[in-house]
């Protein structure tokens, strides 16, 4: 019997992705720099540029999520033949002390952000077929976390 299309599945993984929850890979994001990302959730691999990196936590939050929707259409996560995240990133450095509205608010952090500009487009496919979904959004943290290991 077939299963229902995939394509909402997409999108809602998509908009995730540009979400508060990235600021658990802040520091690593931080570090690595702008740049092409792409995240094989089912091999568990993340690419930025041509280098492998170790997965983001990003990517288990949103295998986790992506699971549990399968669940609710009940489908296996073995079921996808793929669930492929790529990602444009454009670091910007924003000082709020000259006009920049901060999106995260942190209390007492009063530095300069990094803002991070999202392209993100999330494959996913099995043996029926293959649905995408797109989203543009943006991210933004202190720039001092990677210095300061948060």
């Amino acid at each position: 019997m077939p299963h229902p299309p995939l394509t909402q599945l997409a999108h809602s993984a998509a908009q995730f992705f540009a979400t508060r929850e990235l600021l658990h890979d802040a520091r690593t994001i931080t570090l690595l720099g702008s740049g092409h990302m792409e995240l094989d959730l089912v091999r568990g691999s993340c690419l930025h540029g041509t280098r492998y990196q170790p997965p983001l936590v990003m990517s288990g939050m949103l295998r986790t999520r992506i699971e549990g929707a399968l669940a609710e259409i009940e489908l296996p996560w073995t079921t996808l033949t793929q669930a492929r995240i790529r990602v444009q990133l454009r670091l910007e450095e924003r000082d709020p002390a000259k006009g920049y509205k901060v999106k995260n608010a942190l209390a007492g952090y009063d530095g300069l952000f990094v803002l991070c500009l999202l392209e993100i487009t999330v494959l996913l496919a099995t043996v029926e077929g293959s649905w995408s979904g797109n989203y543009r959004g943006a991210v933004d943290w202190p720039r001092d976390w990677a210095r300061r290991g948060l």
